[in-house]
């Protein structure tokens, strides 16, 4: 898709949170479901993430401000993670 839209300045970049601070990100129910079904997401560590370390949305809201604004005008075609880290475990 960047490719296809860099011809008419358009930038095209992802950004994927891991556990992020929301209803959906403290049900339970959730970690239940991807340890029933492991390839649901491929990088489900159960207990890698313990609930008191889940991301503010704000924070992650911040990394797309960031690349709306001119100050990330060379990135596009980019998958950022937002993660602190945990798709390397």
């Amino acid at each position: 898709l960047a490719v296809e839209l860099g011809e008419f300045g358009i930038r095209v970049n992802s950004v994927h949170p891991y556990g992020t601070d929301t209803p959906m990100g403290n049900d339970l129910s959730m970690y239940q479901m991807f340890q029933d079904h492991p390839n649901f997401i491929h990088s489900y560590s159960p207990g890698a993430l313990p609930t008191e370390s889940l991301a503010d949305p704000g924070l992650i809201s911040d990394i797309v401000v960031w690349l709306a604004g001119d100050a990330s005008s060379l990135i596009t075609a980019a998958q950022i993670p937002a993660d602190k880290g945990y798709l390397k475990i």
